[in-house]
């Protein structure tokens, strides 16, 4: 009974573990050297180039003028909204937005 009690109390206290991976190891060892071998370059580039900047701005504003919205909502479309947990209240699209209708 005593022994059991022992084993029990041991396994409580918290105890470090240490352990080494071989091929986490191996990596980081090797990496540095394979990448001297081969060159490896680490190089951010922070700029975009555009072959054409001019006629592209010019596209890009003509995109822009001629966009046309879809109409998801026609006037007077209404919808249930929820109001709080347990409150409905209806909603309707009027002037090119929504409005809520009853409170």
């Amino acid at each position: 009974m005593m022994l059991a009690a022992s084993v029990i109390y041991l396994s409580l206290i918290p105890s470090q573990a240490l352990a080494f991976e071989p091929i986490t190891l191996l990596t980081g060892i090797i990496s540095p050297i394979v990448c001297k071998i081969i060159e490896c370059k680490t190089e951010t580039n922070k700029y975009l180039f555009v072959e054409r900047p001019v006629e592209n701005r010019k596209r890009l504003t003509e995109m822009r003028e001629n966009f046309k919205w879809q109409k998801y909502y026609q006037e007077g479309d209404c919808r249930k909204a929820r109001k709080g947990v347990d409150k409905f209240i209806t909603v309707c699209y009027v002037n090119r937005g929504w409005r809520v209708i009853d409170d």
